[in-house]
């Protein structure tokens, strides 16, 4: 089992950061829904999203799970026994669009995206599976307040028509809400519980949810949309010419002005954000150097069963210094010699080119 997480984690501290570049690069968000289940509930949530895909239109398709996503879980079903099967599936879930990808872990949802795509999927999800097996908490006493929730809901999914409106049952989450005043959580778990049971309340008095009877947000096409005809008023048609341009003067000045504020504030949003990306590099640089090193200490370990570790570290550290070096000099030879070499040529040629006119 320890041999399983680690290898499983290694996989993972070498995917996560090198996929978030690659989001950062293509400009894509990631978001998550923790949904935590067993293989068996693993499946129904699995066909739960399949549903909500289906019904609003996600322009996604389930597909083979990328390597990214079945390696670790693979590597996990293999080395960590019946312990860990219990929780890993046969066959993750995968599902990819052309603006949008989801991913189903055993206890996580990713969805990878466009910014404006991935808030309205993460939150359609995370309201469409309140009532399933899937727990969205991390903590054992939110755990099992979500789970009083999901018993009230079995309970009113038998017969929705029936159980509407029913006190007991409306009574049972006022229980809830009563007790998640008294829990010590954390917000993040505490906000969980309390949406769920807002949501559960809502359904008990008939009325849907929010999202799930509203359409997925789509890009209106501007040849679709008639602009009806209006009749634009000409305050300045019989204006003179030297009013025309008088206020052409002010009008240019005006939108001159704005133009720069536009630009000044369009630089410092360019700004911040390529200190995001620059700051998200470097983190992915000290993550890549941390795992060079274990990799490193890896290959001593590796030696030492052969050799003795002194001998081992010293072959190591030797193969390492000598591609070192050599990436060193082969980097030293293309430096710049001769700073402005073409500029320099040109620019003598010009002088001499004046010299000659004069004379």
């Amino acid at each position: 089992i320890t041999l399983g997480i680690a290898a499983a984690f290694l996989l993972m501290f070498i995917t996560v950061p090198a996929l978030r570049v690659v989001s950062a690069a293509r400009k894509r968000k990631d978001a998550h829904v923790t949904c935590i289940t067993d293989t068996h509930g693993y499946d129904i949530v699995a066909a739960h999203i399949e549903t909500i895909i289906a019904a609003h239109g996600l322009g996604v398709t389930r597909t083979e799970p990328s390597w990214w996503l079945s390696a670790p879980t693979k590597v996990l079903q293999a080395l960590g026994g019946k312990a860990l099967r219990g929780f890993m599936p046969e066959k993750a879930a995968y599902w990819r669009g052309k603006d949008l990808e989801i991913a189903f872990y055993p206890s996580d949802i990713l969805i990878r995206g466009m910014a404006e795509h991935t808030a309205w999927t993460q939150g359609l999800l995370a309201e469409s599976l309140v009532d399933g097996p899937g727990l969205q908490t991390f903590g054992l006493q939110a755990q099992e307040l979500e789970r009083q929730i999901r018993q009230i809901w079995k309970v009113y999914d038998d017969n929705p028509h029936a159980h509407a409106g029913s006190r007991i049952l409306e009574s049972r989450v006022s229980d809830v809400v009563e007790e998640l005043h008294k829990v010590k959580i954390d917000y993040d778990d505490w906000q969980i519980v309390y949406r769920q049971a807002l949501q559960l309340a809502r359904a008990l008095r008939g009325q849907s949810q929010l999202l799930q009877s509203a359409p997925a947000p789509t890009e209106a096409k501007m040849e679709d949309v008639k602009h009806p005809e209006v009749q634009v008023e000409r305050p300045l048609a019989s204006a003179p010419t030297g009013e025309l341009l008088a206020h052409l003067a002010k009008d240019a000045t005006s939108l001159a002005k704005k133009e720069v504020e536009l630009a000044k504030a369009e630089l410092r949003a360019d700004i911040k954000r390529e200190v995001t990306m620059a700051t998200d590099l470097a983190i992915a640089a000290v993550l890549g150097l941390v795992t060079l090193n274990v990799l490193i200490v890896a290959a001593i370990f590796g030696l030492g069963q052969l050799l003795p570790q002194w001998a081992a570290a010293l072959i190591v550290a030797g193969v390492v210094l000598t591609i070192a070096v050599t990436v060193g000099a082969v980097g030293w030879a293309k430096r710049v010699s001769k700073p402005l070499e073409k500029t320099q040529k040109t620019l003598k040629e010009d002088v001499q080119w004046a010299k000659e006119r004069l004379t």
